[in-house]
């Protein structure tokens, strides 16, 4: 399997296995966070990236539709352990305006803590 979902510390964490987001995966990845965000809306999933070293265009696409999804259910999406290469993707595509970004999973709930 490509992707687990887990609650940890009461955040949903949304795990993605393969290190490469491709087209491969993506109508999976797009179909199972849509379901999750339709089925429990005003909630924040947090998706983990620590695995992932590539990701294209089509996985980028599975995203910015799990976005808008998320927006009509008031749900947040945050991202977190992007390495280098994701991350510079994640920056040329401008997606870091859709996703708040974090480094680790540690940050991301210090910051909703706050």
């Amino acid at each position: 399997m490509n992707f687990d979902m887990m609650k940890h510390s009461g955040i949903k964490v949304f795990r993605i296995h393969n290190p490469r987001a491709t087209s491969t995966i993506a109508p999976e990845f797009r179909t199972l966070l849509i379901d999750e965000i339709s089925l429990h809306p005003n909630e924040t999933i947090a998706i983990d990236f620590s695995k992932v070293d590539y990701i294209d265009s089509s996985f980028i696409g599975s995203l910015v539709a799990a976005y808008k999804e998320a927006m009509t259910k008031n749900v947040k999406i945050k991202l977190f352990g992007t390495q280098e290469r994701v991350e510079s993707t994640f920056e040329s595509t401008k997606l870091y305006t859709l996703f708040e970004i974090y480094k680790n999973f540690t940050q991301l709930k210090a910051k909703l803590e706050e």
